[in-house]
C-alpha cells in the first residue's frame, strides 16, 4: 500500500481524516509541505474521501472512502482497516490530531517495531463530550508516541499532554515567504489594478467557512467600516453568512469569493490594505492564513485567543489584537488601520520580518525532518546515523 515501500528509503505514513485536493486548510497544507521537503523519502498519506488512491504532489495519498461526517468525524468503517494493513509497512507513522478514528487505530493494534509521532494540531474544543468519550485512546496513542509536535508555546499548556512534557517538541509552521512575497506576474499585476480600482479600501479574510473562524462577527463588524471585504474559502457556513451579508445591506460591500487558486489568493492579498483572522474559538490554534498576509507585508486584524493566534502576530508589533466575537472592538480596529497607513505599514514590514525570520517554511520542514531522522536512527530503522539522507540529519 505504501508508495514504493521496496525502495529502501524511509517509509513516512501520515494518518489524518482530509487531504489535498478534496479540501484545503491548515494542517493538509503542512502535511502537503513536509511529503514536498523531502524527495530522499516516501510519503504515503491515509486519509478519508471519495475512495482510490492517486499520487498529488509527489506524495502517495490513499483515500477510505467516507459517507458523510459525524461529529466533524468522517463516516469511514474502511480507515482502520487500511491503516492496520498500511502501518507494519512504515518506519515512522505520523498521526496529525484531533483525529479520533486515528487515537483508536492506534491504541487498537500498532506494530512494535514502527516509531510514532503525534502532531498535536488542537484539542478537541467543540466537541468535548466525544473527546472524553475518547480519552482513554488518546492517552493510549499519546503513551506509543516517540515524539510529540506542537506549532506554538500554548499548546504545551493541554491538559491532554499534561503526562507527556518530556516528548514535547516546538516546532512552529512555516509558509512559502519568498513565494508569497514574490513580484506579481503582468497578469496578476492587471488583476490587482482591477481589485484596487472597484475595492479601494479592502479587507481580506482567508479560510473555511466554518463557525470558529467568526466571519460572521467579521461581517457585523463591517457596518461601521467604510471599505470592502473579501473572504476567501468554502465551508458549511456559506448559506448563513450570504443570508447576513443580504440582511446587513452589505451585499455591495462584502463579497464571499469561494476557494480559489494559490495565484489568485496571492493577488488578493497584494491588492488589499489588511487581513482580518476574526476567529473567536480555540480551534484556531495558529492560523496559518494570518502567516501567508504577513509574507505578503499585510498588517494583521488577530484575536486575543488563548492559543498561537496571538503569538504568531504579536499586538502592536505586526498585529492589532482585539477580544474574539466583539464586533464594535473588530470594526473599530479596522476603520483605524485604514486611517492611519503609516502604523498599517510599520506592522506589515515587522509581519513580513517576522515571517522571514521566523516562520519560513524551510525551517518548519527542517526541524520535523530532523525529529523523524532521530527517531529512525533511535529505531534502528536507518544505520549508521551517517547513511541517513542529508535532508533528515541534523547539520
Amino acid at each position: 500500500m505504501l508508495n514504493q515501500a521496496s525502495s529502501g528509503r524511509p517509509q513516512i505514513l501520515h494518518a489524518y481524516k482530509t487531504y489535498h485536493p478534496e479540501t484545503q486548510g491548515g494542517i493538509p497544507t503542512a502535511i502537503a509541505a513536509l511529503c514536498a521537503a523531502c524527495p530522499a523519502v516516501d510519503s504515503t498519506v491515509l486519509t478519508c474521501g471519495r475512495g482510490g488512491a492517486e499520487e498529488v504532489d509527489g506524495a502517495w495519498v490513499v483515500r477510505a472512502r467516507a459517507y458523510g461526517q459525524l461529529f466533524s468525524l468522517p463516516l469511514s468503517p474502511s480507515w482502520p482497516f487500511h491503516f492496520w494493513h498500511a502501518a507494519p509497512q512504515a518506519d515512522i507513522v505520523v498521526v496529525h490530531a484531533p483525529f479520533p478514528i486515528a487515537d483508536a487505530a492506534v491504541a487498537l493494534q500498532f506494530p512494535e517495531h514502527v516509531g510514532l509521532v503525534v502532531h498535536w494540531h488542537s484539542d478537541i474544543v467543540s466537541q468535548r463530550r466525544l473527546g472524553a468519550l475518547l480519552a482513554p485512546f488518546t492517552k493510549m496513542l499519546l503513551d506509543r508516541a516517540d515524539a510529540i509536535v506542537v506549532s506554538n508555546p500554548s499548546l504545551v499548556q493541554s491538559a491532554a499532554l499534561a503526562g507527556h512534557r518530556e516528548k514535547l517538541t516546538i516546532i512552529p509552521f512555516g509558509v512559502d515567504v519568498a513565494s508569497w512575497g514574490a513580484p506579481l506576474d503582468n497578469e496578476q499585476t492587471a488583476k490587482r489594478a482591477l481589485l484596487r480600482a472597484r475595492f479601494p479600501r479592502l479587507i481580506a479574510a482567508v479560510g473555511r467557512l466554518v463557525p470558529y473562524k467568526g466571519f460572521s462577527t467579521l461581517i457585523e463588524a463591517m457596518h461601521g467600516v467604510d471599505a470592502q471585504l473579501m473572504i476567501v474559502g468554502e465551508g458549511p457556513q456559506r448559506p448563513k453568512l450570504e443570508q447576513k451579508i443580504l440582511e446587513s445591506g452589505l451585499s455591495g460591500r462584502v463579497v464571499l469569493c469561494g476557494k480559489v487558486p494559490s495565484a489568485e489568493l496571492r493577488t488578493i492579498l497584494r491588492s488589499a490594505d489588511i487581513f482580518a483572522l476574526p476567529s473567536v474559538l480555540p480551534s484556531e490554534t495558529f492560523g496559518i492564513a494570518q502567516l501567508e498576509a504577513m509574507a505578503c507585508g499585510l498588517p494583521v486584524v488577530n484575536t486575543d485567543l488563548p492559543t498561537g493566534v496571538p503569538w504568531v502576530a504579536r499586538h502592536h508589533k505586526e498585529a492589532l489584537t482585539v477580544p474574539p466575537g466583539d464586533a464594535p472592538a473588530l470594526g473599530m480596529t479596522l476603520k483605524r488601520l485604514l486611517d492611519e497607513p503609516a502604523l498599517a505599514r510599520e506592522l506589515g514590514e515587522a509581519g513580513r520580518l517576522r515571517a522571514r525570520t521566523v516562520f519560513s517554511r524551510a525551517q518548519f520542514t527542517q526541524r520535523v525532518q530532523n525529529l523523524y531522522g532521530r527517531i529512525l536512527v533511535e529505531r534502528g530503522a536507518f544505520l549508521p546515523y551517517a547513511a541517513l539522507p542529508s535532508a533528515l540529519t541534523e547539520a
